[in-house]
């Protein structure tokens, strides 16, 4: 291609064409990219670093890696700035013409202009500094659905829906505070100390947190990998995070938003934040990549946290949970989970598991609270089969003890995939006979609901189970041991192991 003698330069076809490769309407109708010129090459460039600024010198270096360029013999090959400059600017006018998806933002970092490919689908911009939380309409999160079956199963909610409504997440952020200061740290200490940095290979991550909360863990991995110590290479970040309280969502959105505004502005970090069901997170990783996520990040590495113990909230579904998570991303992904586990604590001479001291909370009362009070999709009837008013009503209402207890006694868990352990089940027998809004789900007078459950692991079987369906397990070691909690009565044993599936 020639134009101006100081243009002077060819690009060769067929690699040209293998840069290209399907995208050759990924910015149609305003630049087709079947043809080479300083414009093609520009937005090729921007879209191999989409969400990346760039400045000039960083555009032509990218363009010059990719050895396509030539020109006669004895002249140097060379894109003067004032050609990119114009080519870049008319590509700008081009997409805003079109109104297309993708869009170029300029940056400015004291006088030097940077350069952003920026799909309209997804990510920050200026006026919503603390991202929008995209909702997937799903039973988990849908009050309705959770009061129904809150009747129709007598509990035994998904452990996504106990902290769904707005009076759990509260009550959540206070309660969760102390623990979750404590456990930060190890839980970020976990990649280096795991050695997981190796497998970690690029320039790219994919972090996806499920179950987040207020995800103190997360930001500390986020620390680590886009402000490394010691020299180390800092990669890019894709974030999703997967959690069914928009409350405890937001939340996490504005401390990432905070703490990473600048890394955000550069195009280092893109995050998007989904208020929907984990169990369904090959669809969400399947939306994340249409929402304009650089292709490359499918080849990429994933890192997926499960911190806080909320394997031991869901009883029975260890495996199913792995399983999802290895369905969600491309066999030629490496993927590695990242689990935080609560586990039996020993003592006496005999060695045998301690009784943890639980007893019930408000905080687990507090969604039927909210179903039956705030939103009346529950009701009670007295022995007539009256209606009790909400004025003269005490169902679930938790009476203060001055001393504590009754605790809940454990019982012997193990799962058909040979998964060991204790749970502790905490039941709220009802006071009144319980019904949906609509009178078609009854539950009687007496019957015991069961709210919550916590498991405490025997970390040996956890993991023999993952090893015995062909996951590598790190963790825990002499130098990254598990951690103890305490706080008044009870102690929390902890552990955050990796499960690892290479790319084939």
């Amino acid at each position: 291609m020639r134009g101006r003698r100081s243009d002077n330069w060819n690009v060769s076809l067929p690699p040209f064409q293998n840069w290209v490769a399907d995208r050759e309407q990924a910015l149609a109708p305003a630049l087709l990219l079947r043809q080479p010129s300083v414009r093609t090459l520009a937005a090729l460039v921007l879209l191999d670093h989409e969400e990346r600024a760039l400045s000039y010198v960083e555009l032509l270096q990218a363009i010059r890696e990719k050895k396509i360029l030539s020109a006669p013999k004895g002249e140097k090959v060379e894109i003067p700035v004032l050609t990119l400059r114009v080519a870049v600017s008319d590509l700008a006018r081009a997409l805003k013409k079109n109104k297309h998806r993708y869009q170029i933002r300029i940056l400015k970092e004291g006088r030097e202009a940077k350069f952003m490919l920026t799909s309209a689908l997804g990510g920050s911009t200026d006026r919503d500094p603390y991202f929008s939380l995209h909702r997937e309409p799903t039973e988990i999160n849908e009050p309705r659905s959770i009061a129904r079956q809150l009747v129709r199963y007598g509990g035994n909610l998904p452990f996504g829906s106990l902290y769904a409504t707005y009076r759990a997440a509260a009550w959540w952020l206070s309660e969760s505070t102390f623990t979750g200061m404590k456990k930060k740290d190890y839980e970020a200490d976990a990649v280096d100390k795991l050695q997981l940095r190796a497998l970690l290979d690029g320039d790219q991550v994919f972090l996806v947190g499920l179950a987040t909360g207020e995800g103190l863990g997360e930001v500390e991995i986020l620390e680590r990998l886009l402000r490394p110590a010691g020299g180390r290479r800092r990669v890019r970040v894709h974030y999703l995070a997967v959690d069914s309280s928009d409350i405890l969502l937001l939340s996490h959105s504005k401390l990432i938003a905070e703490r990473f505004a600048d890394e955000i502005r550069a195009g280092d970090l893109s995050f998007h934040p989904v208020v929907g069901d984990l169990y369904r997170l090959p669809v969400h990783v399947s939306d994340f990549y249409s929402r304009g996520e650089n292709r490359r990040l499918r080849r990429a590495p994933a890192l997926v946290t499960y911190f806080g113990n909320c394997i031991g909230n869901d009883e029975n579904r260890e495996w199913d949970f792995f399983q999802c998570v290895q369905n969600a991303f491309d066999p030629k992904q490496t993927v590695i989970t990242l689990v935080g586990a609560s586990l039996l604590r020993y003592g006496g001479r005999s060695k045998s598991p301690l009784e943890e001291k639980y007893s019930e909370s408000p905080i687990w009362l507090e969604t039927p609270r909210h179903l039956m009070y705030d939103l009346q999709l529950l009701r009670s009837r007295d022995k007539q089969g009256d209606l009790v008013p909400g004025a003269e009503n005490l169902e679930f209402h938790h009476t203060a003890r001055k001393t504590p207890g009754p605790y809940v006694p454990s019982r012997d868990y193990e799962t058909p995939h040979g998964v060991k352990g204790k749970v502790y089940r905490v039941h709220y027998t009802l006071k009144n006979l319980m019904e949906t809004a609509d009178g078609k789900q009854r539950i009687g007078a007496g019957e015991k609901l069961l709210l919550y459950s916590i498991v405490k692991y025997d970390l040996e079987s956890l993991q023999a189970m993952l090893k015995a369906r062909g996951l590598e397990v790190r963790g825990p070691t002499k130098s990254y041991d598990t951690l103890i909690i305490k706080e008044g009565e009870q102690a929390f044993h902890y552990a955050v192991f990796a499960a690892i599936r290479t790319a084939t």
